[in-house]
């Protein structure tokens, strides 16, 4: 990222410096009078009073550095956030030292260049939480005074119930005490507060809007002003100066925000934006002088055209001429032979020939923009099409356009290879995808991880002091049975969030190991028969036979102990029933029961992380995710069949090569070994 922004200092600078560089020395005086600037004290990490009592924070400390350079004098007093504004749109102060950079602004204020930039975030009650922009709508909503959020709030008619509070502090209170649906305000100041203050009992979402550039705004009319600001900050840029300030102050905020190689792509995309902009404008600027001078010169003619083909060339741009008479399609491009000289070219292709070159669904589409053409009824018709004759999609850019104002027979036009750009796109919307979903896991992994190891945190803490006060025996080791059994539920947890971490990292090893089926059930079988309550009968169904196979026991007894754990969690009455199948291509495993069961719109949920059918329930929710990422490693697949007050079965096809033992054969070997 700073490399980028490094680059797009570097070109602006080169261009527009020695446009202004003489202009500065000639228009503006020497003399310098003190400069009036409102400070926000309850905006940090932008503005606050540190413990000096003191000014201090991204935007003081770097206007200070841009005075140090300027000789300017200055003078800061407090205010709040609206009086700021009022202030400076009233001309009582010279600048204000941040503000979000708004269509709206721009009318009555001049930005200087962005140091950094900003979004909204929405904060509401964790209760009733607020996840996008539209649940706003006619909700009871609080705005900090004269901020970018109430102007996105009137601009969108969002809301007729708001309140305005002075400090992003003072709007925290009154959300979490007065009962309001959200606060809407700017990111960065209340991820300080959350860093700072325990904000448990508020839901933080990032607005879904773009992000705005944030920096120093000055009047309209002191363009002086705004000269001298940006040159200075040039000067930062290219020493470094302003990236250390932007990581001392905001840097740690960095990691919640959209990834580096998101950025580092939008801002490489924005500089190539940037330089074929100005490049364009360049060459404009150079054939607008060349045809002035059209029949003075034919050397400059020559000039100028190979000029243009040097721009069509390098953005796989293709000219061509449509005779709406003959239906021909004549193409022009040049050519370089051994000699080096250009040569122009033309290839005169039929329509139909050329549409046909594109997929079928676009054939019809095509024959439809072209006779409107012909017959006058449109003038121009600009689309996108695309064609996989090749093997691959190949993007293409159309554009037609003809003059009906002129009686001629020729329609102009241009088809551009877009390939490269349309993959680019497809790989942004990618990159945001991924990015979003990571955020929504982070949130998921956090909110339950956080309330499933408190709970057996808190039984261990209390028991421990309970045991310390307990007169009896009896009453130490009961609550020694409580402190280890809470101990054993937190290291399943951590284990099962271990487990889960390394299989999608991709480092889950399964180690063969031979054994028989039938005595694996019986293990199970004697580990979880004393686990059941009174009223459930747990049932092994095992063949007339026995099973050899080999697979990974280790990771098998954990996929059938979390089935039968959760069978044996929602069954209080009824039977727990556990088996297997022999299949030709592999072994069937199952787990039925006869309780609460999984309502449908439950059951394609069960499997991914931290989704729990009961809330209430013990557990954080990743027991059935890891055993389908263990089963779906192994070739296997797990499913489930399940009514609501008649219980739930599970089934696990692991595929393998099992060897059938009769009883009496396996007796037998037994007898030999």
């Amino acid at each position: 990222m700073k490399k980028a922004t490094l680059l797009l200092f570097v070109f602006a600078k080169l261009i527009f410096t020695p446009l202004i560089a003489d202009s500065l020395q000639n228009v503006f005086p020497s003399e310098k009078k003190k400069l009036l600037i409102n400070f926000d004290k309850e905006f940090p990490p932008f503005e606050f009073i540190n413990d000096d009592g003191e000014p201090d924070g991204l935007n003081v400390e770097l206007f200070r550095e841009i005075m140090k350079r300027l000789n300017q004098p200055y003078e800061f007093s407090m205010a709040n956030w609206g009086e700021i504004v009022n202030d400076f749109e009233a001309g009582k102060t010279d600048l204000i030292l941040g503000i979000a950079n708004t269509p709206e602004r721009k009318s009555h204020m001049n930005f200087a260049i962005p140091h950094s930039e900003i979004f909204l975030e929405i904060i509401s009650p964790k209760e009733r939480p607020v996840r996008i922009i539209d649940e706003l709508r006619n909700k009871n909503i609080l705005v900090q005074e004269q901020d970018w959020a109430q102007e996105y709030i009137k601009n969108n008619d969002l809301s007729q119930h708001i309140r305005q509070v002075k400090t992003v502090e003072e709007g925290l209170f009154l959300l979490a005490t007065e009962g309001y649906d959200a606060f809407f305000c700017t990111n960065i100041v209340t991820r300080f507060h959350k860093k700072r203050a325990k904000l448990a009992q508020f839901h933080f979402q990032r607005a879904d809007i773009s992000t705005r550039p944030y920096s120093i705004a000055v009047p309209k009319e002191n363009e002086r002003l705004l000269y001298m600001i940006n040159g200075t900050l040039y000067e930062l840029k290219m020493e470094g100066k302003l990236d250390e300030l932007y990581d001392k102050w905001l840097g740690v905020y960095d990691k919640q925000g959209i990834p580096d190689i998101v950025k580092n792509l939008l801002i490489g995309c924005f500089c190539v934006a940037l330089m074929l902009i100005i490049f364009v404008i360049t060459l404009r600027q150079r054939i607008n002088k060349a045809t002035g001078k059209l029949y003075s010169s034919q050397q400059q003619l020559k000039d100028t055209n190979l000029q243009l083909y040097l721009v069509l060339r390098a953005g796989n741009i293709t000219p061509f001429t449509w005779n709406v008479t003959t239906n021909k399609i004549t193409v022009s491009y040049r050519s370089r032979n051994k000699d080096q000289k250009h040569e122009l070219f033309e290839e005169i292709v039929d329509l139909d020939i050329l549409i046909n070159y594109f997929l079928p669904k676009y054939i019809t589409p095509l024959h439809d923009y072209f006779n409107q053409i012909r017959e006058g009824k449109k003038e121009t018709c600009h689309f996108e099409i695309s064609s996989d004759k090749t093997g691959k999609y190949t993007y293409y850019d159309l554009y037609i356009s003809r003059d009906t104002t002129q009686k001629t027979e020729i329609v102009i036009g241009y088809i551009q290879d877009i390939t490269e750009r349309k993959i680019n796109e497809l790989d942004l919307a990618e990159a945001k995808e991924r990015a979003e979903r990571s955020d929504r896991f982070k949130s998921a992994f956090i909110a339950n991880m956080s309330h499933e190891i408190r709970t057996p945190l808190n039984s261990i803490v209390g028991f421990s002091q309970l045991m310390r006060n307990a007169e009896t025996e009896e009453e130490k080791d009961m609550y020694m049975n409580v402190i280890q059994e809470n101990n054993n539920h937190l290291l399943k947890l951590i284990t099962d969030v271990l487990d889960l971490s390394k299989i999608e990292a991709g480092y889950i090893e399964l180690i063969d190991k031979a054994f028989y089926v039938n005595e694996f059930m019986d293990e199970l079988y004697q580990r979880f028969n004393p686990c059941v309550c009174h009223e459930v009968v747990l049932v092994m169904i095992k063949p007339d036979f026995d099973c050899f196979i080999e697979f990974d026991k280790d990771r098998l007894l954990q996929i059938m102990s979390t089935l039968l754990s959760n069978a044996q969690k929602f069954t209080t009455h009824g039977s727990i029933t556990f088996g297997y199948k022999v299949h030709p291509e592999g072994i069937l495993f199952y787990v039925s029961d006869t309780g609460i069961g999984i309502a449908s719109e439950y059951q394609h949920k069960i499997f991914e992380r931290f989704e729990k059918v009961n809330s209430f329930a013990p557990g954080a929710g990743i027991g059935l995710s890891i055993c389908k990422l263990i089963i779906e490693s192994a070739g296997g697949n797990i499913s489930v069949t399940s009514q609501l007050n008649k219980g739930s079965r599970f089934e696990v096809f692991l595929p393998c090569i099992p060897e059938v033992v009769c009883l009496t054969e396996k007796e037998t070997l037994k007898d030999i070994s």
